[in-house]
């Protein structure tokens, strides 16, 4: 599905993701999406083709549940959020808004740990 005008859209275009899209992040002419299946994929915002996919499962190592759940964007910077109540820093090689397939993307730091409990429930 995609914005057309003031109105959504289907789009033929490949599935978005494996799993939920959490996060959505505008950077001039690029969009990034965060997922459950543990990926960003950084795609220009008007074809809504795929330049990069970062696979963050095996980057964040130590986070308690890498699923996405915030992205924010500066120059060659990603922050990112996950389920595991976790903010990352990555870097990119490139500035993001010009993100090519030969770029490198590396975790510069972990700026953020919370508490994580998957499994409580309110009555």
């Amino acid at each position: 599905m995609i914005w057309s005008g003031s109105a959504v859209a289907k789009t033929e275009k490949e599935k978005a993701h494996s799993a939920a899209v959490n996060a959505l992040c505008i950077h001039e002419d690029i969009l990034l999406t965060g997922s459950n299946d543990e990926t960003i994929k950084i795609r220009n915002a008007d074809s809504l083709d795929v330049i990069f996919n970062v696979d963050v499962g095996f980057r964040l190592e130590g986070s308690v549940c890498k699923k996405i759940r915030a992205l924010d964007v500066m120059d060659k910077r990603i922050l990112v959020g996950t389920f595991g109540s976790e903010i990352y820093q990555l870097e990119s090689s490139q500035p993001i808004k010009n993100t090519t397939s030969d770029a490198k993307i590396r975790v510069l730091s972990k700026n953020m740990s919370g508490h994580y409990s998957p499994n409580y429930v309110t009555n």
